[in-house]
């Protein structure tokens, strides 16, 4: 399967959730990528609901599942 691991950058790195993340989907031979495309099978949105959200607002209409890992601290 191919991955797209999305979070909210800071200093152009996701939350150290990801590189645990990623790699144990490489280990299973999975492809992670951080680039929304169409030959995407799941979006992993890391953080909150505002990183959820805009996770959304980039797949839109595709189709493309979203799994949401809450790493925010704030919550609505």
């Amino acid at each position: 399967m191919k991955f797209v691991l999305f979070g909210q950058k800071k200093n152009g790195l996701l939350p150290s959730e990801a590189a645990g993340l990623r790699s144990l989907l490489q280990a299973r031979g999975d492809e992670v990528t951080d680039e929304i495309s169409s030959d995407v099978d799941m979006v992993v949105s890391l953080g909150g609901d505002g990183t959820f959200l805009r996770a959304a607002e980039k797949v839109g209409a595709t189709g493309i599942p979203i799994v949401g890992i809450n790493t925010g601290h704030l919550g609505f």
